[in-house]
Parts: C-alpha cells; structure tokens; sequence
C-alpha cells in the first residue's frame, strides 16, 4: 500500500492468538496496530477498525490482497464525493496462485483473469432470494463503472453509514451476503462496482496452525440460519457459493465457485 499510496494511514485489526510467534509488527506513523479479541472474527474486527477510523471514508482491504499497479482507488473516492446516493464503491480481484518449496519459498507464480463478485437481486417462483452475478455492462454507472448489490471485500465506504449499517459482530465467517443485503436491501444505500480497479488477491495456503486453531471455521453456516430468521419473508436463499433452505430447515449446501464471473 505505501509503495503506492505513501503517507496513507492504515489500521490493521489483529485478533490472533498467536502473538508470541508473530515477527515484530513493523512500526511506522503511518501504522496502527489494533490488537481485537482472540478469534473474535471477521465483522468485530471490521467494526473496531471503522470505529477507530480518524477519515471521511474507509478503504477495506483483507489480509490476503495487496495493491499493485493497476489498484488506483481515486475513482472509488471521486464517486463518492460527486454522488451523495452512493455509499460504497468496490473492486475486483485478480487471484495469484503459487507453491512452496519444501522450505517455505515460492516456487512460481501465475496470474488468474480478474473476476467479479457484483451480484443482482432476484426473487424466483419459490419465493427464494437469489444472489446472481450481475448482467449489467460496465458503463451502466458513469464510464467505467456499474450499480450493483454486491462487490469484494475491497471498497470504499462512507465512514458514517459503515457505523450506521455495521457487519454482524458474532458472524465469525460469511458475513458477506448479510451485511450487503443490510446495506442495499434494507437501507437503499446506493452500491457501485468499478471492475477496472484491481487488487491481487493471495491464494498460497493457509498456515494449517492457523486454520485449525481458529474458532470461525466451525461456524460456517452461522449466517444463513440468521438470514432465515431476519428475512423471514423469503423461503429460501442463494449465492453462487452457497444455497439455504429456510423451509427445509437446511443450514446451508456448499455450491462452489465454478461458475464465478471473470472478467
């Protein structure tokens, strides 16, 4: 992020348990480290960190992406400044696979398409709310850029309606699907992609120390049994990842990501 954006001010929320073994956190002005709850998850953290936000507009950003040449977030910043119906403006990812060595290094590196995670709202037959990709051309929303419902965990807020529509603090993991029908559902609050501006989105495995012991990967389903409860007019929901029957009492069936739309 510095190499392009110097000066910028970030906030990393840490909530692992395993302080002891981390190298030291790199120190800078620039830098603020805010140490959350063990395992206290993915929408807690999320909270903390806009809550400690000193901006007009917060950038969010996984500790799996990193900026690279192509990630230019002025446009995400001028829509937000011209249109005051718009809320959030979002990205896309381009993954970049690789392997270890048996000591740890990386072998090589490949670049996927960049894909898309803007979803449209449809109610079927059944009365299933179905989250598909979007059909709307780039250019729909200014010249580069789309309404949608639904963008990457990487975007651009308004900090006061981030604290207005925050993430669900005990959804450790698919936090997703509920926190964008929250904003575009619920509130209107008006959600656009850009899909020209890309992050590198790291696909190398996970420590297998940090999977295990993390708490949030038992809970995976935890979200969908409270979409059924909250959006209790519908029978049934579905992504392209995963499809919840309310009727049936069904948790949630993992679908895959096969289909996902690249760009």
């Amino acid at each position: 992020i510095q190499k392009y954006y110097p000066g910028m001010q970030i906030l990393v929320g840490d909530d692992t348990p395993f302080v002891e073994s981390h190298m030291p956190f790199p120190s800078s002005e620039n830098v603020r480290r805010l140490s959350l709850l063990q395992n206290s998850g993915i929408s807690y953290g999320r909270n903390k960190l806009v809550e400690a936000a000193t901006t007009k507009y917060v950038l969010l950003l996984d500790d799996d992406n990193f900026f690279w040449e192509d990630t230019s977030i002025e446009s995400f910043y001028e829509i937000l400044e011209k249109d005051p119906e718009i809320h959030l403006v979002g990205g896309t990812y381009i993954d970049v696979v690789g392997k270890r060595s048996r000591l740890g290094y990386i072998k090589y590196v490949s670049f996927k398409n960049p894909y898309s995670y803007a979803l449209d709202l449809q109610i079927d037959s059944r009365n299933w709310l179905n989250m598909v990709y979007t059909e709307k051309e780039i250019g729909d929303y200014g010249k580069n850029c789309r309404r949608t419902n639904s963008t990457h965990n990487f975007f651009m807020a308004r900090k006061e309606t981030l604290l207005k529509v925050p993430w669900r603090s005990k959804l450790k993991m698919n936090e997703h699907e509920f926190f964008f029908l929250d904003l575009g559902m619920r509130h209107r609050y008006g959600i656009v992609e850009c899909p020209q501006v890309t992050v590198l989105h790291n696909m190398f495995p996970r420590s297998l120390t940090y999977s295990s012991s993390s708490s949030r990967y038992t809970e995976f389903c935890r979200a969908f049994k409270m979409l059924c409860r909250e959006y209790n007019s519908f029978r049934g929901f579905r992504t392209p990842w995963v499809q919840a029957d309310c009727e049936e009492q069904t948790a949630c069936v993992l679908l895959g990501a096969s289909n996902r739309k690249e760009m």
